[in-house]
């Protein structure tokens, strides 16, 4: 049993070390200028918006450079805060945070 405990943490690891491609980077990079733009269109800076998802400014800031890549779980986050503000439904900030 302590051996399938190992391998998840190794393959971790080794996934967490793995170098990014061209077009992660880029992805990760527009996902998290679309994710600045919401959050400067609701008029918080990243101390702000960071403290409602429980984040630091710093990750934040991660995340909109996209030096860290966004989960599906924080997406929801933040489109349901935008959506509070705007009226839209979650999916639609959804949709345009992820997709465009």
């Amino acid at each position: 049993m302590a051996l399938v405990r190992a391998c998840p943490d190794r393959y971790s690891d080794h996934m967490a070390k793995r170098p990014k491609t061209v077009s992660e980077i880029t992805e990760s990079t527009a996902i998290g200028g679309r994710l600045a733009a919401e959050r400067e269109a609701l008029g918080l800076d990243q101390a702000d918006l960071g403290k409602r998802l429980g984040l630091s400014q710093q990750q934040l800031s991660l995340y909109e450079r996209g030096s860290s890549a966004l989960s599906g779980v924080l997406v929801g986050r933040v489109a349901r805060i935008v959506s509070a503000h705007t009226g839209e439904s979650p999916a639609a900030v959804a949709g345009r945070i992820v997709v465009g």
